[in-house]
Parts: structure tokens; sequence; C-alpha cells
């Protein structure tokens, strides 16, 4: 084992279960959604059983008898949850949208300078990781937390295959320079990406801009 970016895998999913508990938390938080629909469910069929029972034949279908039975048990169901919190709603909420997203931010941003892959880039045909961030709302990455989960989850001495404490050293002083150099990169594009938002660049634009760029570079490696 030459990282522990595995570990950091696991730390990614369980922010992403942690996300989700959260998230179920705060519906229960607010039932009152709940009551609300199960009363519309409740009138709907009544008045459905209540035409049907002023029609010719007088009878009510069995099926609409018996989904007018069960909304009603649905109904009381949801009187007895009808309790709502709402301040629990938003301290959870905030949580949610506040620490625990920042932290799972952060620690995508560190896996993705362990694996060595530049900030920003596609996967697979599909948009990099913080391709649509609204930076108005969400601001830069915090760079000196990447720093400190990339070097906790990093390089790590390789005891299994008998590696040698100088050797790895050595290694984790090329990552740490390597890691340096992803946040530098990364910082330029952040700023990059700032600037056009901030401008409110049309796609089109976007794309002469990036082409500009690349005969820019071309043109001065000659």
């Amino acid at each position: 084992m030459k990282d522990r970016r595995v570990q950091l895998q696991v730390k990614i999913q369980s922010l992403a279960v942690e996300a989700t508990v959260i998230h179920q938390k705060e519906r229960r938080a607010l039932v009152g959604r709940r009551l609300r629909q199960a009363n519309e469910r409740v009138a709907k069929l009544r008045e459905k059983c209540c035409k049907q029972k002023m029609s010719e034949s007088g009878t009510i279908d069995p099926s609409d008898r018996e989904a007018l039975r069960e909304a009603k048990l649905e109904q009381n169901k949801a009187r007895s949850l009808n309790r709502r919190d709402v301040p629990l709603f938003w301290d959870l909420r905030h949580h949610r949208t506040g620490l625990v997203r920042d932290v799972a931010r952060t620690c995508l941003l560190a896996y993705l300078a362990i694996k060595g892959k530049p900030y920003g880039a596609s996967r697979g045909g599909r948009p990099g990781l913080e391709e649509h961030v609204d930076w108005a709302r969400t601001g830069e990455p915090s760079w000196d937390h990447i720093r400190e989960e990339a070097l906790k989850f990093g390089p790590v001495l390789d005891v299994q295959n008998g590696e040698k404490d100088d050797a790895f050293e050595i290694r984790r002083q090329e990552f740490r320079q390597q890691l340096e150099e992803w946040i530098v990169a990364a910082k330029a594009v952040v700023a990059q990406r700032q600037k056009r938002d901030k401008l409110g660049m049309s796609a089109a634009d976007q794309a002469v801009e990036a082409l500009e760029e690349v005969v820019e570079v071309t043109v001065s490696r000659r």
C-alpha cells in the first residue's frame, strides 16, 4: 500500500451517506406536507364516492370505498405525526449544505490531487468535478484543508514491499512538490472560471477564448 486513497474513498462515501440521512431527517421535521397531501386525497375520494351514491345506480364502487378507507387511515397517521419542527429543519439543512458539503468537496479535491488528475479535468466525456460550481455561493475551495487531507491520505511507508525509510522520504517529498504544483494550477483554473462567471461570458465566447489560449501557448512554444 503506497497511499491511503482507498481510506479517503471510504470517507467520501461516508459523507454521502451522512448527507442522505440528514436529508431524510429534514423531511421528517416537516411532516405538515404529508398531512396536506392526505387531506387532499381524502377530499377527492369522498367527492367521488358522493357522486357515485347520488347517481342512478346509487352504489359506490368497492375499489373506491376501499381507497377512501385507506386514505382516511393515512390521514389519521399523518395527523398523529403533524408536529412541525422548523428550527430543527433549518439546523439540519444548514449542517448538510454547509459543513458536510464543504468537507465532502475538500475530500473529493484531495482525492483528485492524490490521483494526479488536473483540477477540472473531464471524467469520461462528462464535465469536470466543479464544472458547474456557483462561485458566488460556494466561494473558492479551502486550499489549506485540501493540502491537509491530501497529506493525511497521501504516501505511506510501503512495508509490505520492503520500502526503506530513505526511499519513502524521497517519495513523500516528491508528492509534496506535486501537490503544491497541483494547487497552483488549480488556483489558476478557479481564477479563470471566476473571471468568466463575473463577465457572464456565453458558451461560444468561452470556446473562442479557450481556442485563443491554445493558439497562444502553441505559438510561444515555437
